[in-house]
């Protein structure tokens, strides 16, 4: 397992690829989604254009994975290609809100699945550094780690995943 955490903040990684969790209904209001709407802006615009295409066209959200450049020059730049970051949106969670799981594992599985195809579809090298928040789908999501942490190294292995855990 390739999996590193360091207590930073998310947005100051160095990794090509910043993953997060997203719901469904094309809402990012909280936490880390929050924080990519509002440095990101563009980012988010991709993200609710994605849930209403989808949704006009009937399909399912939960576990699709929408990559889009942190950078909007390189908006039409294959992912192998960018000189920059790119945001990696997980499609993890159909409804979002506190109090409950909104985190669905399969949808999960699934997405990190994607996203794996993607790298290699996009011959991205193994080790590439992906970074992600300290217990992704944990904390707004309810989801459980003992669940979460083993479908990373599972589906990620080949990557060097980096949690990062915000500084209090």
């Amino acid at each position: 397992m390739n999996i590193e955490v360091y207590d930073r903040d998310l947005f100051e990684t160095s990794a090509p690829l910043i993953c997060h969790s997203v719901n469904c209904q094309g809402v990012m209001e909280s936490g880390v989604a929050l924080q990519v709407h509002q440095k990101y802006p563009h980012v988010y615009y991709q993200y609710k254009k994605f849930c209403d295409e989808m949704k006009r066209q009937g399909k399912s959200l939960l576990g699709q994975c929408l990559i889009v450049a942190a950078d909007p020059m390189e908006q039409n730049v294959s992912l192998r290609h960018r000189k920059g970051q790119s945001i990696v949106n997980l499609f993890t969670q159909d409804q979002y809100g506190r109090g409950q799981r909104h985190t669905d594992y399969d949808a999960f599985q699934n997405a990190l699945c994607r996203l794996n195809e993607v790298l290699v579809e996009e011959k991205i090298p193994l080790k590439t550094s992906i970074a992600m928040p300290h217990r992704i789908e944990c904390d707004r999501g309810g989801g459980d780690w003992t669940k979460i942490l083993p479908m990373l190294s599972d589906y990620l292995k080949q990557y060097h995943v980096v949690l990062y855990r915000k500084e209090k």
